[in-house]
């Protein structure tokens, strides 16, 4: 959907690596963030997702938000 596409651009906007729905698992999608941002990618990862979710309408810590658009980072 739209919402999908708009909401996956913003992650990659505001982190530099992909959401873990675009990986095979979460450990490739930890790898991946620790490769491209380091000790900083749950910081970012946390930031991108607040704002997605505020963007979506809910409360900045829905996580089950974000998770449904982006996969679980965790």
């Amino acid at each position: 959907s739209n919402r999908h596409e708009r909401f996956h651009r913003m992650y990659v906007e505001h982190t530099g690596f992909q959401p873990p729905n675009q990986h095979e698992s979460v450990e490739a999608f930890q790898k991946a963030a620790q490769h491209t941002a380091g000790d900083e990618w749950p910081r970012l990862d946390a930031e991108a997702r607040d704002e997605i979710e505020v963007t979506a309408g809910h409360s900045a810590g829905r996580r089950d938000v974000s998770d449904a658009y982006l996969g679980s980072s965790r």
